[in-house]
């Protein structure tokens, strides 16, 4: 859905709390979001359980098979994670910007980020964040997150060319276009969506 939220609450003086502080942290409305915002929320009632499901279920078999492919995953005693981020600490391999400046060019996109042992400098961290909300959306499962493990591996350890890499990425992106989770729309109206958003 779009950024932002809703805050409920049936206590007055949560209200009136929230209502006094509001224009601290928001800075204006933007109230064009509100009817995608809905939509996501209806969605989320029907669907929400089986998409979250689904998004830990792949974050997990992310994070093992990055472990298995020779990249240190953080958390590995927790279970790697419990949500759909996957963190792993570079400093075995480059730095973490680096790291994401190679993947992009591959056409993955992670970002840096800072570990808790790193000392506070944002723009050396050794971390670096997955997220795979967004293509478990798309219909990716388990094993595909096995696939992507591998062609990050390529990259990042076996150090291809990223734009060698980016092929693959493309073609194996090309299986993932149908959006999950969510209302379907008629065809004819799918079809005319995209020719409004072509001009």
């Amino acid at each position: 859905g779009p950024q932002g939220g809703i805050l409920f609450t049936d206590s007055e003086d949560i209200y009136r709390g929230i209502s006094g502080n509001v224009l601290r942290f928001v800075s204006n409305h933007h109230l064009h979001r509100l009817p995608a915002l809905a939509v996501t929320a209806v969605e989320m009632m029907y669907f929400g359980e089986a998409y979250a499901d689904q998004v830990v279920r792949n974050a997990k078999r992310f994070a093992e098979s990055l472990a298995s492919e020779g990249f240190n995953v953080v958390a590995e005693n927790l279970g790697y994670t419990k949500s759909h981020i996957v963190l792993v600490d570079m400093k075995r391999h480059c730095p973490a910007t680096k790291a994401a400046k190679m993947l992009e060019e591959a056409n993955i996109i992670a970002n840096k980020n800072l570990l808790p042992w790193d000392p506070p400098d944002p723009d050396n961290p050794s971390g670096l964040r997955f997220g795979v909300q967004e293509m478990t959306r798309c219909g990716m499962r388990e094993g595909d997150f096995e696939e992507v493990a591998k062609l990050i591996r390529e990259v990042l350890i076996e150090r291809k060319d990223p734009h060698e890499v980016r092929t693959k990425v493309v073609e194996f992106r090309r299986q993932f276009t149908t959006i999950h989770y969510g209302f379907k729309l008629p065809e004819e109206l799918a079809g005319d969506l995209l020719i409004a958003l072509r001009l």
